[in-house]
């Protein structure tokens, strides 16, 4: 898996073509806590980042946002996304709550993840992808703080 710039109110011309945000959040990566800490994100602030999910020659099985529900609002946009990766949604997922299974021969899938604080506080946020590998789990973990 892999992130691309996180950026804060994101800017589009139209419905779907991406132009930048007002800012990007730096981020860095704690060793001690053994997780990324991004910068702080103000209260009324949408950030957005793009997501590349791979298993290389495996299935790819899910992707899943772990997140406090009632003070962060997370989702998957796939609307904008190739009808390819919008064929490959299984039933059971809640795109809108950042719970994504996918059909069988899927390998790998983009699209952008959108976080809406819902108040202040410092919020742990967890992405799993898990593919029918051997070792079918990998996740990262980043903490957003909040003001």
């Amino acid at each position: 898996m892999e992130f691309g710039y996180a950026y804060v109110n994101p800017q589009f011309v139209g419905d779907t073509t991406f132009i930048g945000g007002e800012d990007t959040l730096f981020s860095h990566y704690n060793e001690a806590l053994e997780q990324w800490c991004l910068d702080t994100l103000h209260l009324g602030d949408t950030m957005m980042f793009p997501a590349y999910f791979t298993s290389f020659t495996n299935n790819l099985v899910s992707v899943v946002a772990s997140f406090d529900t009632t003070r962060v609002n997370l989702w998957f946009d796939l609307k904008s996304n190739d009808q390819l990766v919008i064929n490959s949604i299984a039933a059971g997922s809640q795109v809108e709550k950042g719970i994504l299974i996918f059909s069988p021969m899927y390998n790998e899938a983009t699209f952008p993840i959108y976080v809406v604080p819902q108040e202040a506080g410092t919020y742990p946020i967890k992405i799993t992808v898990t593919s029918d590998s051997q070792f079918p789990n990998n996740a990262s973990l980043f903490t957003l703080p909040v003001k």
